[in-house]
Formats: C-alpha cells, structure tokens, sequence
C-alpha cells in the first residue's frame, strides 16, 4: 500500500534508541515496514564476526533484543539486512565471493534456514568489485544496492548506488534507467546504505568523501520525486543528522529516520523525527 511521503525538509533533533539485552555495537539499521522490528548487524569489521541480529519494537525509541539470526551466520560478513512486506529478507554475505562474484543473498523472516538463496543476476563480472550495501523495496519489486571497489585494507575506493528490478520469481535485472534515475545521485565520492520510503518516492543515502580516512565524516542525504519512473531530484543534506553517520532507515509513514551513528568507539543507533 503507498502513502504519501510527508514534507522532506523538517527533521528535528535526533534521540538514542535503546535495544534493551543487547549491549554490542549497532550498524545498519532496518526498521521493517510494519514497524515491529529492527534488523541490524554488529561491527562490520575485526575483531568481530559480522552477523545479523534482530529486535521487537517497544516504542519509537527503544527495542528488545530477540536474537541472532543463528541459522544464517558464518566466519564470513553478513550485514545490512532489509525485508519487504513479505517478509522476503535480503542481506549481503561474502561467504561466496571468491567463486560467485556475488554478495546479495535471500531468506524468508519467521523461517530462516541455514540454506539461503544467492541473487545471482544483478552483479559485476569486474573482478573486485562488489555489492556491500542492499536495501529492497517495500513491495520487494526494487533492490537499491552499492557497488564499489575497495583497498587492501578493505576501505571503499569507490562506491555508487544501482536499482535492480525484479523479473521472474527471485530474479532480479538492472534497471536499464538505473543510471539516468540516480543521476543526481551518484558522483565521484562515495554514495552507499541506501534506505527508501514505502512508495519508493524518497531515497535516504549516505554519501562520504574519499579517500575514506580518520577524518572522513560520512553525511546522510535525501533525494525525492514524483513517480517511480522518474529520476530523483538534487539530494539535500539532513543537517541535523551530526556526526559519524550512516545508514538511513525511513519508517512507513516517513515521520521516523533511524540511522546509526558512531560515539567514540561504539556504533549505536539512533531516530530523527519529522
């Protein structure tokens, strides 16, 4: 079901979400398009095995943590999970990389099992490049994905976002348009973590200079339009979105933003309201 987004420009200040029984870092944040759920994972880097976790909603501000999705854990990054209406659930395991050149898998939210299916049709055959960032779309017809090619030490070279369209059953293609719909988009820093509204009429971002270095602070953006067939707009900056920031999560009805942010050494996630 669509819903009108609500005025793009107010976002107020930004609370601290609380995930009460979880007390490790938060990075991409989900919440899901009903609401009851926030999907997340934890440190996307050493010392810690990425994985994907998930918590019930309270309130806008504050989750308690229901687990690991054990079943789909490995040795290898998984991260950035996103689920549609159905339950459909899509993140991004490196688990087979080496062999598929491939990193955007689906599960189903309530029955996950350790087998989940590979989208295989959407990626480079450019060796090293890779997808690391996906975001489906509340109807699960559009996956919005970063692609980008990254350094020995694993930091970002370069990094734009593509729509892929679903095609036959989990089958997905590029969108022949892709290019031309974000073309205000994409440049030549680093655009990733895309998060979209539930009629796919507003595209949150992240978007940070390279070299990615201790000085680099990413900033979260916004770009909208007024039909999916059209391009989205000139992106403008969430300003009261401070800080190490990445990630954005909109709500169903646009109000609520989540997003995670790091505080010294921690990540943790936090909400601005509209």
């Amino acid at each position: 079901m669509s819903c009108s987004s609500p005025d793009p420009v107010i976002f107020g200040t930004t609370t601290k979400v609380t995930i009460t029984g979880y007390n490790g870092n938060i990075m991409e944040p989900f919440i899901t398009r009903n609401g009851d759920y926030l999907l997340f994972n934890n440190l996307n880097a050493a010392p810690e095995n990425t994985n994907l976790h998930y918590a019930l909603r309270i309130s806008d501000t504050e989750f308690q943590y229901q687990g690991e999705f054990s079943a789909l854990s490995t040795s290898y990054i998984e991260g950035t999970p996103s689920l549609d209406i159905n339950g459909n659930l899509y993140f991004i395991s490196t688990r087979s990389y080496s062999t598929t050149m491939s990193t955007i898998y689906r599960s189903v939210f309530g029955s996950i099992n350790s087998n989940p299916e590979l989208v295989s049709s959407i990626f480079s055959s450019q060796p090293g490049v890779i997808a690391f960032d996906v975001e489906v779309s509340s109807s699960g017809a559009h996956l919005y994905f970063s692609e980008g090619t990254f350094d020995p030490s694993g930091n970002p070279l370069t990094a734009d976002l593509i729509i892929a369209e679903k095609t036959t059953g989990s089958t997905f293609a590029r969108l022949s348009n892709s290019v031309d719909i974000l073309r205000n988009i994409n440049t030549n820093q680093l655009e990733y973590a895309a998060g979209i509204s539930n009629d796919e009429l507003e595209l949150f971002f992240t978007r940070a200079s390279t070299p990615i270095n201790s000085s680099t602070i990413p900033r979260i953006f916004m770009a909208s339009r007024k039909s999916i067939t059209e391009a989205f707009g000139m992106p403008i900056e969430i300003k009261s979105i401070t800080g190490f920031v990445e990630a954005p999560s909109p709500s169903t009805d646009g109000k609520l933003l989540y997003f995670h942010r790091r505080d010294g050494d921690r990540y943790q996630v936090y909400v601005a309201k509209r």
